[in-house]
């Protein structure tokens, strides 16, 4: 993991250093607008690259191949926008992402890899496995055995190594010194105590496990190191009862606890936190609590105190702002299958009108236009009025009327407004003296096919309320049955 982790750290500098005068189309900030520079150069190189091997034409055939779905779902999304920078803006920012993932994952990578080779043990076949010092823990050793070609799994802990005698006798006086730190805290000494203690069970560095106890609990806790607030200074002892491999000892601390020594904003808390539980004994019985008004000859300004959650809304936002990023490209087959599904609504009423309009003695043009113009006028939000609307533009604009019909099918992306538009666009070739009752034909087989996905929509509906009704059905049958069984006193 090192080896590629140097690898991608030395390709990103190179990139950075090379794509640093690159123009990008996306005026993005930040960290995007470095990895925006670097996806502009890599897919230039890329499109050299197919270029070479594959020739000119072919390249700008496996270009327009690759990832079609995409870009026919965002020529469809954006009509009448200039589709080829919206594809460029919408790869560089596909690239960026993937750069930006790479990144992110190589330095997770790095920081598993450092983990596992420091909970590594190496394993050397004549000498055995090493064993922690006697300051470790024990591991969980995963191996395997292979007897005559036979592999056998063996699982065991291995314990860390246990001090000798002598060892011991040695290191006790270093433990004692230590433990008295670790206890004191945040005290200066043990002689002078007045805040809380910290009575822990094992000392890091060390293979003792520690129970404590005190001579006196109301003043100090054994398990928590609480130590309670004195007014003049006493003794209280701690012991430590400690243990190592059957071997048991006692380690005695003598304690001086002292009055606490408070500044002047202390003092003042704590005199108002006594005034305010004072207060409220004796007003215990009334309905209204009234605050202390002033302390100390001093007027005293009460604001009642909330609990701040906007820094949790921010986080969680930021977090679902990411999520909704990456998850963004997802929505958009969907919102072209919706917009293609509201299309395929509209098409039976839009050839029935052309067929309604050319037979009343009106050009297929003056059809298209007058349908638009219709739907503006009564305001109806399909997407497939406007599509026709900006073919009419076009027509305007002065496009040929063969290619505008071309161009509709292709931007709807529905099989049957493409055959619609080749139909009106063999009319406009070569003429077509039966256009009329192709039309017809086409708007009856229409009004069919919507029927039965009526039909269709009707069952799944039906299928989809199967689950409900059958969990009622339980649930009834559970009402009915109970009364049953309880008289027949089961």
């Amino acid at each position: 993991m090192y080896y590629v982790a140097i690898i991608v750290g030395l390709l990103m500098v190179i990139l950075i250093a090379v794509s640093s005068k690159k123009k990008v189309p996306i005026e993005r900030k930040g960290i995007w607008k470095t990895l925006d520079k670097m996806s502009v150069l890599i897919i230039g190189v890329y499109r050299q690259i197919t270029e070479r091997i594959y020739g000119i034409g072919r390249h700008k055939k496996s270009a327009g191949n690759t990832g079609m779905d995409v870009c026919v779902f965002l020529e469809q999304l954006n009509p009448g926008a200039e589709i080829k920078r919206i594809k460029e803006d919408y790869v560089i920012k596909k690239v960026s992402m993937c750069m930006l993932i790479i990144i992110i994952g190589t330095l997770l990578g790095v920081a598993v890899k450092y983990s596992s080779m420091q909970e590594a043990i190496k394993i050397n076949t004549s000498e055995g496995i090493r064993r922690e010092d006697f300051s470790g823990s024990k591991r969980d050793i995963y191996l395997q055995a292979n007897i005559d070609g036979y592999e056998r799994e063996i699982n065991f802990q291995l314990h860390p190594r246990r001090l000798t005698a002598e060892e011991l006798q040695d290191i006790i006086p270093e433990f004692r010194d230590v433990l008295g730190k670790v206890l004191q805290a945040g005290n200066s000494s043990l002689n002078a105590v007045n805040s809380k203690l910290n009575p822990i069970p094992r000392v890091k560095g060390y293979p003792f496990s520690i129970r404590w106890s005190s001579s006196d609990y109301g003043l100090v806790s054994p398990t928590g190191g609480q130590v309670s607030e004195v007014e003049a200074e006493c003794q209280v002892f701690m012991t430590a009862h400690i243990k190592y491999e059957g071997v048991t000892w006692d380690e005695e601390y003598v304690l001086t606890l002292v009055p606490n020594i408070y500044t002047d904003e202390e003092l003042i808390n704590i005199g108002l936190e006594k005034e305010l539980i004072k207060t409220e004994e004796e007003l215990r019985e009334s309905e209204m609590m009234i605050l202390p008004t002033e302390y100390d000859g001093k007027p005293i300004e009460w604001i009642s105190s909330v609990n701040d959650s906007s820094l949790y809304i921010w986080i969680a936002l930021v977090i679902v702002a990411v999520v909704v990023f990456f998850m963004s490209d997802k929505d958009l087959e969907k919102k072209v299958e919706d917009k293609k599904k509201m299309m395929t609504k509209e098409y039976a009423d839009i050839v029935r009108k052309i067929a309604l309009y050319v037979g009343a003695g009106m050009t297929v043009r003056m059809s298209f236009q007058k349908i638009a113009t219709d739907a503006v006028a009564s305001s109806k939000d399909n997407p497939i009025y406007r599509e026709m609307i900006f073919t009419c533009r076009e027509l305007k604009s002065g496009i040929l009327e063969e290619e505008a019909y071309e161009r509709f099918g292709r931007r709807t992306g529905v099989q049957k407004y493409i055959q619609l538009s080749t139909l009106l666009q063999q009319n406009i070739k070569r003429g077509s003296a039966n256009l009329l009752g192709r039309l017809r034909e086409e708007a009856d087989n229409a009004a069919i096919e919507r029927l039965q996905a009526c039909r269709k929509r009707g069952e799944e509906a039906a299928t989809k309320l199967l689950v409900p009704m059958v969990l009622m059905l339980l649930i009834v049958m559970v009402i009915i049955m109970l009364p049953a069984f309880s008289s027949m006193n089961l």
